[in-house]
């Protein structure tokens, strides 16, 4: 009896533990009123803005803004364009949508428009070198708009900083390895990601700003080309896009503590030239387009990815690793910083710093840190031969019997 008891504990537990181990699923919200792709998307104040976009043969754009409320899970018509745009990019900062670049007819847009809901329609603030297929995204004080192409084979590498307080572009950052229209950007700390895309043929490369110049990240394991980007924690999701010629559903994370990508639960539409965003831990998947050229499907689906419950999700200030206090001094740090733990778990594992690409940079493993209780470690900001390391970002893992928790430290030179 007692067996068979102790059986049925068993079969209870995984039954109750297997659905929590389970990767995220993506699941249809209420689609968007107007099928197209080729739009722009913002997140503003738990609000998901559709711009612009196309729905037929053509490059007839479209000046459609609608607007997803995220909490009620419905849409609704916001303001329309000043100027109607397909393939354009857009950006949030300080309460305010700004949009770039893009196409009309056979014309390219080069006027940039902002939407303040205080105000609550489009005006236009400046002119910009037109292009289309180009990324927008916050980056400190500024948006920095990347890429783009100006003509069928005249692909961008140009990194634009515009400011969103004086409304003018600035110095331009230096211009990225290979040119690209079709692509992602994500900011995670002080880093600036490009992600695939197309240039003279579908790219996988992957590369990042660290503040000071541009360097080779770790390539998406495909060639995935008009393709979106979104950023949860320290995490980078691409999502969607083309691969081998056809619109795809497949989706990839790549997480600083490992270094490379994973693949993760498909899209349960295949699409191109979509909208992806993110907001509280969640990744929203808007609109797109599959088939062939004269043969288009535009699309009004829309798809949710929570991440929130998710194993393979890692974020800087994961829940389960309230019982951990970490802090290092002085942070920011030029020449040393000294490093506190006060962990009541035995760390198992050796205290590693990884750089932005998920690479091991420095290790500590003296046993007599393995048994918790509280630790101080004073770090030059070299790496395990004692090299320096060049300025950017870098981050502490820490990894006990019941918690896994990653701090961020920074170089500055």
């Amino acid at each position: 009896m007692n067996k068979v008891f102790r059986m049925f504990r068993i079969i209870l537990i995984l039954f109750i533990a297997v659905p929590l181990l389970a990767s995220a699923q993506w699941e249809y919200l209420e689609p968007m009123p107007t099928p197209r792709e080729g739009l722009a998307v913002a997140e503003l104040d738990g609000k998901i803005y559709a711009i612009g976009g196309k729905n037929r043969w053509g490059y007839y754009a479209l000046d459609v803004v609608e607007i997803y409320d995220i909490s009620a899970d419905e849409w609704f018509t916001g303001p329309p364009l000043l100027n109607p745009r397909i393939y354009s990019a857009a950006a949030v900062h300080d309460g305010k949508i700004f949009v770039f670049g893009g196409r009309e007819g056979f014309w390219l847009v080069d006027e940039v428009e902002m939407f303040d809901p205080q105000v609550g329609h489009w005006i236009e603030v400046c002119n910009m070198y037109s292009r289309e297929g180009l990324s927008a995204t916050t980056y400190g004080d500024s948006i920095i708009v990347l890429g783009g192409k100006s003509s069928m084979w005249n692909y961008s590498s140009c990194a634009n900083v515009f400011n969103p307080i004086a409304l003018c572009w600035g110095d331009s950052l230096p211009s990225y390895p290979e040119p690209r229209a079709g692509h992602g950007a994500a900011v995670i700390g002080d880093s600036l990601f490009i992600v695939g895309g197309v240039g003279y043929w579908m790219l996988s490369d992957v590369s990042f700003y660290d503040g000071y110049q541009w360097q080779d990240g770790i390539d998406l394991p495909v060639e995935l080309g008009n393709t979106g980007a979104a950023v949860i924690g320290n995490s980078i999701f691409a999502v969607g896009g083309n691969f081998d010629f056809q619109a795809t559903n497949r989706a990839f994370q790549f997480c600083i503590s490992n270094d490379n990508w994973i693949e993760i639960d498909t899209l349960n539409t295949a699409r191109e030239y979509h909208g992806v965003i993110a907001c509280n831990d969640k990744i929203y998947v808007i609109g797109g387009g599959e088939g062939d050229y004269f043969d288009r499907d535009y699309l009004s689906s829309m798809e949710v990815l929570d991440m929130t419950n998710c194993p393979v999700f890692s974020r800087e200030n994961d829940s389960k690793a309230k019982s951990l206090s970490i802090a290092s001094y002085p942070n920011p740090f030029s020449q040393y910083t000294e490093i506190n733990i006060d962990s009541p778990n035995e760390i198992i594992n050796p205290l590693i710093i990884y750089n932005i690409l998920g690479r091991e940079v420095m290790r500590w493993s003296e046993p007599d840190w393995r048994g918790g209780g509280q630790l101080s470690i004073i770090w030059n900001g070299s790496d395990n031969f004692g090299n320096p390391l060049p300025a950017g970002v870098y981050f502490l893992r820490l990894n006990t019997t019941d918690s896994d928790r990653i701090q961020k430290i920074t170089i500055i030179r």
